[in-house]
């Protein structure tokens, strides 16, 4: 646990999706973050109206702080909105039958159908203005459109080979996008030469993972982009450095484990222009802001208690050698 706050600390989605794009048939990003900023305002205006007060005898009343609330939404201004909070509601219908095992995270739907009332804590509409931003927006368009989603999926992609390029061409590298290999086939999304230096980089545009299920998924793209990356080092030269690039997950043990044997690292677009001002330490780079190699802080501590006739014992200790 120490080991995943230090490491995999809550970041934004990094921003590849315009207002323009179609995510879903029936919303765009624009109408979503409309929406978003419409709901988080009325989250905040009600919490603003149950502030805590601090009244102790003969003083006038102190405001604390915003109290979380249960909130009751309108009916949205417009259509577009409209579409989207629908999206955003869970309702009896859409837990019928095998729909019920499509929501695996309540953030998914945080506003709830009450009788003939929309329901949702004042918190979780005030997070998805902020914090939830882009990530939530298109975990919600995966689930519930999931074609159309796909469709504009690579409109996000070239948004990353493009970023590559404006990080790595001010750093004298020479960008070839979706750079074609022969014998066997085979195509590396970025390869950048810079005199003796050369970089093969998969960009793997992933949703931050939010279960088991969807860790297992994320995993399987980075996967695939480490086995990308070391063909394409076995045609092109040991020497090249090959890096899996994403926008916004570095990946867990299961996708390192293949990595370190690969000899491919993991990183964030975050970390792109520390790689390609020094690619030679890319691999070490990339490992260490992943974690790996580094002791644990905490001495090891043993914990026991009983519950319903079981003795448990909990230990928090140093990971072994091995």
């Amino acid at each position: 646990m120490e080991h995943q706050q230090r490491t995999n600390p809550f970041r934004a989605h990094v921003p590849l999706t315009e207002d323009a794009d179609q995510l879903t048939v029936a919303w765009t990003a624009g109408d979503y973050r409309r929406t978003a900023a419409w709901l988080r305002d009325l989250a905040a205006k009600a919490q603003r109206e149950q502030t805590v007060m601090f009244a102790p005898p003969g003083v006038d009343p102190v405001p604390l702080f915003p109290r979380p609330t249960v909130v009751r939404i309108p009916e949205p201004p417009d259509l577009k909105m409209e579409a989207v909070l629908e999206d955003l509601t869970l309702t009896p219908e859409k837990l019928v039958g095998q729909g019920f095992w499509q929501y695996g995270s309540w953030i998914d739907t945080p506003v709830i159908l009450a009788g003939t009332e929309r329901l949702s804590p004042s918190d979780a509409l005030i997070a998805l203005g902020g914090m939830a931003g882009d990530d939530h927006m298109l975990r919600l368009a995966a689930l519930v459109d999931g074609p159309q989603y796909v469709r504009v999926s690579g409109l996000r992609e070239e948004r990353m080979i493009a970023l590559c390029r404006r990080i790595l061409e001010p750093l004298q590298w020479n960008v070839t996008p979706r750079f074609r290999q022969s014998d066997p086939p085979g195509e590396v999304d970025v390869y950048a030469v810079r005199g003796r230096d050369r970089m093969v980089i998969q960009l793997k545009s992933t949703l931050r993972p939010e279960s088991p299920w969807e860790v297992y998924k994320r995993n399987a793209d980075i996967l695939d982009g480490i086995e990308q990356a070391h063909r394409a080092r076995a045609q092109l030269g040991e020497d090249v450095t090959g890096v899996v690039i994403t926008d916004g997950y570095r990946g867990d043990f299961a996708s390192w484990r293949v990595g370190l044997e690969r000899r491919v690292a993991i990183g964030t677009l975050e970390d792109l222009d520390a790689i390609a001002s020094d690619p030679g330490q890319a691999f070490e780079i990339l490992s260490q802001r992943a974690g790996l190699g580094r002791e644990s802080r905490s001495e090891s501590r043993e914990r026991s208690c009983d519950i319903m006739g079981w003795s448990l014992q909990l230990v928090d200790a140093r990971p072994g050698a091995g």
